[in-house]
Formats: C-alpha cells, sequence, structure tokens
C-alpha cells in the first residue's frame, strides 16, 4: 500500500514539473531614448517592415516580433517600425 501511494504521489509531482516552462517577459521601454539604449536603430514588427526603412533611408532595425508587439505604442506612423532614425 505504501509503495502504491508513493508511487501515485511520484507521478503527480512529475505530471506537473513535465511541460512547464518559464515565462520570458518582454521589455517594454517608457520612451523612444530607453528603446534606443538596447535597440540603437529601431525594432520593426518584420523582415519586410526592416527591409521598407532601408529602402526609404532610414538605417536597418532590429527585428523582433514581441518587443514591438509590446512597445507599438511608439511606432507613430504605424509602418512596423518603432522610433526609426533616418541616415
Amino acid at each position: 500500500m505504501k509503495a502504491r501511494t508513493a508511487l501515485a504521489v511520484i507521478v503527480v509531482l512529475l505530471s506537473l514539473s513535465v511541460g512547464i516552462a518559464p515565462a520570458v517577459a518582454t521589455p517594454t521601454y517608457r520612451n523612444r531614448h530607453a528603446l534606443h539604449r538596447r535597440y540603437p536603430y529601431d525594432v520593426a514588427r518584420s523582415l519586410a517592415a526592416a527591409h521598407r526603412q532601408v529602402v526609404s533611408g532610414h538605417y536597418r532595425p532590429s527585428f523582433s516580433r514581441l518587443v514591438y508587439i509590446a512597445n507599438d505604442n511608439l511606432d507613430a506612423d504605424n509602418d512596423g517600425t518603432a522610433c526609426e532614425i533616418t541616415r
């Protein structure tokens, strides 16, 4: 009986611990200066948005969909790139 109870406890503990991944917090920035400390040439929503910035005369921004979504309030012109810097 003790062995069966111990086995049941082990199975429950293992089932609770398997498949649980730690949550990764996406950083949010208060303003464009704070964002530029980590991403000097902005953050783009997609690779296509990053390419559009280069074609239009800006530096190539970093690509991070999660960072862009968390900071989309910093994209004033809604072009898919937050806080772009012109050359």
